[in-house]
């Protein structure tokens, strides 16, 4: 439900204030307070190299191993790839595949049998690059995007910046090996949470079959099923499993990208350098379990006194005052033995362009606990906005200024001209 902070004040409960409230009354738990769910994480111990769990919803980093060294991403890559094809594609784009496309074939890579001016559309092409780990279908994507596999990088390390990636370099659309080709695990996370906020993405990403469609070099239907083991029906099937990614070459070792759900709590784990799959299987099931036992998500109901959001509204940046707060998602994801009430709250605006339609999400209450945002929720704007009535309200509100200090200035100038003549006359007398 939706809550209008400003028009509809008498039908808006009361607990938003007294929680925003904490924001103000409340000091802010100091960074590396006592938690021992959160130390039972810590101590997990994994024989992967490298190792993050990130809360799907805020971001938060809930384990770290090392993650922000550099690794070689291998297949996982491949989840970069897919987000940017889908985002400068559409599903049913035909791709044709080149003879360069074919050398995914080589060195006993992952493929599925393409061949050259085989036509397949960009659905099927996705999926056997996910399911399959298919290197001539991610070449062949490439290639119809961009024309070429280093135009096509160019999109990846667009991407890679617009998310804020500084360890991050990407050159084949595949993750075969590179020397300039790396990320770290904590990057792979993050380009997981953004992909995972794309439906089309998360359909491909949840998969554990797909039934490829005919070309016109094949004329029986293929079907393809995904390589990672903790999916439906897979021998290391994860109670809670939304889907994932695996990648290993030589350099690499064995890499794990896994994505589940339990409780309302959404968890990407990343796992890299493990020398064994069967390993790296357990450490992710290791991860995610001591994860889901030590942190829960607490519902933040908002109600009552919403001026407490007014009054962050006005000592903020914040430029849209007329605003709202989806009281659905108003959550966090904290340790089991956190307090709640250390939750502290903080307004980040969001870059909005005039002009501003009802409805626009033009910022984030962020929820802070122990320095990290451990949720988030949307502030959309209560109502039509253009550039020149925002522009108007700031005159307005600049010239009543200018008003009240000339009112003010007039006032003090004629208490002080009077009082002088009246001083003048005392000393005439």
């Amino acid at each position: 439900m939706l809550i209008k902070y400003f028009t509809k004040r008498k039908l808006i409960t009361a607990t938003v204030a007294l929680i925003l409230a904490a924001a103000f009354l409340v000091p802010s738990i100091a960074k590396g307070a006592a938690s021992d769910s959160a130390d039972a994480l810590s101590s997990v111990k994994v024989k992967s190299s490298y190792a993050v769990v990130m809360d799907a919803n805020s971001g938060n980093i809930l384990y770290d191993k090392s993650g922000d060294e550099t690794i070689y991403p291998a297949s996982t890559s491949k989840i970069l790839t897919c987000i940017v094809a889908i985002e400068n594609s559409d599903m049913d784009d035909i791709v044709t595949v080149s003879q360069n496309a074919l050398k995914g074939q080589e060195n006993n890579g992952a493929h599925i049998g393409l061949k050259a001016g085989e036509k397949l559309t960009m659905k099927d092409a996705l999926y056997a690059m996910m399911l399959e780990s298919a290197n001539d279908a991610a070449i062949a994507i490439a290639e119809s995007i961009s024309g070429s596999e280093e135009e096509f990088a160019k999109l990846l390390n667009e991407k890679a910046k617009e998310l804020g990636l500084e360890n991050s370099h990407f050159v084949t659309p595949n993750g075969l090996f590179d020397d300039e080709h790396y990320t770290t695990a904590k990057d792979l996370a993050i380009i997981t949470k953004y992909a995972m906020e794309n439906e089309e993405f998360l359909k491909i990403f949840s998969a554990y079959k797909y039934i490829m469609s005919p070309t016109n070099m094949r004329s029986d239907e293929l079907d393809i099923y995904t390589s990672h083991k903790m999916t439906k029906y897979k021998s290391m099937e994860y109670d809670g499993i939304i889907g994932g990614k695996t990648g290993y070459i030589e350099e690499s070792k064995c890499n794990v990208v896994t994505a589940a759900e339990r409780n309302g709590i959404k968890l990407i784990c990343v796992t890299a350098k493990c020398d064994n799959i069967i390993d790296a299987y357990n450490d992710s099931t290791k991860l995610l379990d001591s994860s889901f036992e030590n942190y829960s998500k607490v519902k933040i109901s908002a109600s009552e006194n919403q001026e407490k959001f007014e009054d962050m509204l006005k000592s903020s940046n914040y430029k849209i005052k007329h605003s709202s707060i989806s009281d659905d998602d108003l959550s966090a994801v904290i340790p089991k033995d956190a307090d709640v009430s250390q939750i502290t709250y903080k307004i980040k605006e969001e870059k909005a362009s005039y002009p501003i339609k009802e409805g626009d999400v033009t910022g984030k209450l962020q929820m802070m606990y122990d320095g990290n945002i451990v949720g988030t929720a949307d502030i959309t704007a209560d109502k039509d906005l253009s550039f020149w009535g925002y522009a108007m309200s700031i005159a307005v509100k600049v010239i009543l200024g200018i008003a009240i200090l000339l009112i003010i200035t007039i006032v003090v100038l004629r208490i002080y001209f009077t009082s002088k003549r009246k001083r003048k006359k005392i000393s005439r007398r």
